[in-house]
């Protein structure tokens, strides 16, 4: 009997064990369930508070002062087309000419032209009389808007166009302007300004509206600018863009519209002048890439490590020599760009140190220089702590037959 007591005893306990296991269980299970749902909660209150935050600063951004705003800061003392209901980065060159920014959406027509007023204007204006360039290689829209009378050139931002481009440009402007004496043009980059500058500046050439470069380049500039609201010179961006228009110069002038015949170049130095102060001082911390017809690479070069060419700091003179380059032959549109590892060096335009672009059939007894001011970047005057007046890149070749 004691045996099956002891039996009950246990089977009780067990039990009990069981039930509060169960029930201990049960609470657990709760707590879990409190805190997943409260988690939930908070997951959509911070969702909701996001919606609420993005609808807040959606109806900032949709406010005529805000965006007229950063259109004023984002545009400077650009001229602009502010009359008849319009605010458009916008102006006339000539009386059949316009540079304007691009026609956006979405964010960017918050502080760039809105293309749907940019389109308001043009038929408003300019019905069924006006055709559209967009020189813009990294972004494009919906061309309907414009009615599909646009063409696009592909030009990389703060660079040039290839003369090819730049002759078929011509060519397809004057057979628009010549189809009725009422058609304009409206040509774009991104700000309107210095691939714009640059094609239209072509175009005045061609057209015959000026007699050199500097006139149409200066005439360009002079129009763009609001001088009520600034005395920044709105003109041709960099001076690769301006020697390009030079060339376009000659092209009209002396070659009766026409390419000058190729040329092959094989790079045989390079020479940086007054690199003291410049980095590590010597040149040993740049590198440089050369670019057949802009986008084809001929060469890199590591000054530092001798690769790709052979590297020597002239302290005497305080100039780096370059020699014994290995690069392809070059010819038309040749880009050149240094980059330094040295964080003391500014990066600007196209993210490197200088750049340079030029067209190898115009080279004069195989030898180019170029100033301080004449290479892109150093030209700005906010680098000229770095770059004194006597920094200069000199590029020898020798004329091949290819």
């Amino acid at each position: 009997m004691q045996s099956n007591s002891f039996n009950v005893d246990i089977e009780i306990e067990n039990d009990e064990k069981s039930d509060n296991g169960t029930t201990e269980s049960v609470d657990e299970g709760k707590e879990i369930h409190g805190v997943f749902i409260l988690g939930r909660i908070i997951v959509i209150g911070r969702i909701i508070r996001l919606v609420l935050l993005i609808r807040s600063v959606r109806l900032i951004l949709l406010t005529d002062g805000f965006q007229k705003s950063m259109r004023l800061t984002v545009g400077g003392n650009k001229r602009r087309y502010q009359k008849d209901g319009y605010d458009l980065d916008l102006c006339y060159i000539s009386k059949r000419v316009i540079a304007m920014s691009f026609p956006s959406s979405g964010i960017d027509g918050v502080y760039r032209n809105r293309i749907e007023q940019v389109a308001k204007f043009l038929d408003e204006k300019h019905p069924n009389k006006y055709k559209v360039y967009n020189l813009c290689s990294e972004r494009t829209y919906d061309t309907s808007y414009f009615h599909e009378r646009c063409e696009r050139v592909m030009i990389d931002d703060h660079n040039v166009p290839s003369l090819k481009d730049a002759i078929r440009f011509s060519k397809d402007v004057r057979n628009w302007m010549n189809a009725d004496p009422e058609n304009v043009i409206a040509v774009h980059c991104k700000g309107g300004k210095g691939r714009t500058g640059t094609m239209i500046c072509i175009w005045l050439l061609e057209s015959k509206q000026y007699a050199n470069a500097s006139e149409a380049l200066y005439k360009f500039g002079d129009r763009r600018t609001n001088w009520d609201k600034g005395k920044i010179f709105q003109g041709v961006e960099t001076p690769s863009q301006s020697r390009f228009v030079g060339y376009y110069d000659i092209i009209c002038n002396k070659l009766n519209g026409l390419l000058p015949p190729i040329k092959y170049l094989r790079l045989t130095k390079v020479l940086i002048h007054s690199i003291r102060g410049i980095g590590n001082s010597d040149g040993s911390d740049f590198s440089m890439i050369i670019y057949n017809n802009l986008k084809q690479v001929a060469a890199t070069c590591n000054f530092g490590t001798n690769n790709n060419c052979q590297y020597q700091f002239d302290s005497d003179n305080n100039r780096v020599v370059i020699e014994s380059i290995n690069s392809e032959i070059l010819s038309e549109e040749v880009k050149v760009m240094f980059f330094s590892s040295n964080k003391n060096v500014p990066k600007y335009y196209d993210d490197c140190a200088f750049f340079f672009s030029f067209h190898a059939s115009f080279i004069e007894s195989d030898r180019l220089f170029i100033p301080r001011n004449d290479l892109d970047n150093p030209h700005k005057e906010k680098f000229w702590d770095v770059y004194n007046e006597n920094f200069a890149v000199e590029v020898l070749f020798e004329t091949v037959d290819q």
